[in-house]
């Protein structure tokens, strides 16, 4: 007889669990003007500000802080901590949503299974601090970055299962972003996601063309897809160098200019720019026939890849989200090309 009771209350509390997930009801989730903020500072210049003001810019992705592995003498193994946190010099527009980001490295993420609960436990509440002390109130929703892999899928949807749970809790929502190559997975258990329709090709590709975006690239992933989950989409409006070995053709690194090269030291063969010297930029040693890929986002290819878009998510309603709020990237594109990003 005990035993049956038992039994029957702990059929009870399951059904109880299993009715209040199901009875969670995400904040309205408005389509609105977006753009990700993707910077260590806040301290957004005149032109950004106009800028989200020219464009009606209502909604923005901040990321508030990395979670990664650190090693020190005293934990050879190493441990998962918060590193690279935003520091605030404006307060945001009381008026424009912000969505916390919080960006997970794959290798914290391989460490979650024995820290999950502590790690959420912590994530939160950093996230809540930032929000307090910098007086951040339009808060409806946290984003989850992380680039899982087929090892770490089941430990970021296992977290992201326990995050969420937390979040509802304080009415709050919660979403990841999606990559392309995940477009063929199980979507992981989020109120919605942010599709990063950028980063389409391979960065370490010597015959690369353009890895930032490209319509052949993105294709493939595009055709006859039926992903389960309500989606924005994030389109780029930035531009890199990228540095390559002459000699192994391996990537070496990102450049952000070459404003500390002479000319002189450059010769042009399409989109790349070979070393003639060896010379020093920045961060970097540049030998001899090193060379560099310019990538951009021309506004004519993104819209390319936003139609194509479109065309596979039709009749779903959605946010155009713009990555990054930054003046100098910004200002390649005029009023125009930025609104039929947005459009």
């Amino acid at each position: 007889m005990k035993r049956t009771i038992i039994i029957s209350l702990l059929a009870v509390l399951v059904l109880a669990a299993c009715q209040q997930r199901s009875h969670w009801v995400a904040p309205a989730h408005e389509a609105k003007n977006s753009i990700y903020h993707w910077k260590t500072t806040y301290n957004p210049t005149a032109h950004e500000l106009q800028f989200l003001k020219e464009h009606q810019v209502g909604r923005m992705y901040m990321k508030f802080f990395d979670v990664s592995v650190e090693y020190d003498y005293l934990h050879d193994d190493g441990q998962v901590v918060p590193i690279a946190t935003t520091v605030f010099r404006q307060q945001p527009d009381t008026t424009m949503e912000i969505v916390p980001v919080v960006f997970i490295t794959v290798q914290a993420m391989e460490r979650m299974d024995t820290l999950q609960s502590v790690i959420v436990r912590k994530l939160i509440r950093r996230v809540e601090a930032m929000c307090k002390a910098n007086h951040i109130q339009n808060v409806h929703e946290v984003q989850l970055d992380c680039d899982w892999t087929e090892s770490t899928q089941k430990a970021f949807y296992d977290f992201c299962r326990v995050v969420g749970d937390s979040l509802h809790q304080r009415g709050l929502a919660l979403s990841s972003t999606i990559r392309l190559h995940q477009l063929r997975q199980s979507p992981p258990p989020v109120d919605r996601g942010v599709l990063m329709v950028y980063n389409t090709g391979s960065i370490e590709n010597p015959m690369t063309a353009n890895s930032i975006i490209s319509y052949d690239d993105v294709k493939p992933y595009l055709k006859g897809v039926d992903y389960r989950l309500p989606l924005d989409f994030a389109y780029p409006t930035f531009s890199w160098l990228l540095l390559f070995d002459g000699d192994s053709q391996k990537l070496r690194g990102i450049v952000r200019s070459t404003t500390e090269l002479p000319d002189s030291l450059l010769r042009r063969e399409g989109n790349r720019l070979v070393v003639t010297e060896d010379v020093s930029a920045g961060d970097f040693y540049l030998w001899q026939n090193d060379w560099l890929r310019e990538e951009s986002a021309p506004s004519d290819e993104v819209l390319r890849v936003k139609q194509l878009v479109d065309e596979a998510f039709a009749g779903k309603p959605h946010s155009n989200i713009i990555y990054h709020l930054d003046s100098l990237n910004l200002s390649r594109y005029n009023y125009e090309e930025i609104e039929n990003i947005y459009r």
